[in-house]
């Protein structure tokens, strides 16, 4: 995963998609609903990042 990559996603520019989701909770050793959120009033689900507790 580029470094560009992870900026654009952090920035709101990028969605994360299943190889950035999968590095992060790998890389992390943490449970997706640490870092993710599943959201959506319109029946579709999107990812929207979370804030990750240090």
């Amino acid at each position: 995963m580029s470094q560009s990559t992870v900026g654009r996603v952090l920035d709101g520019e990028q969605w994360p998609g299943n190889e950035f989701i999968a590095a992060t909770i790998t890389g992390l050793d943490i449970p997706f609903d640490v870092v993710f959120e599943v959201t959506g009033s319109d029946g579709a689900s999107t990812l929207e990042r979370a804030e990750v507790a240090s």
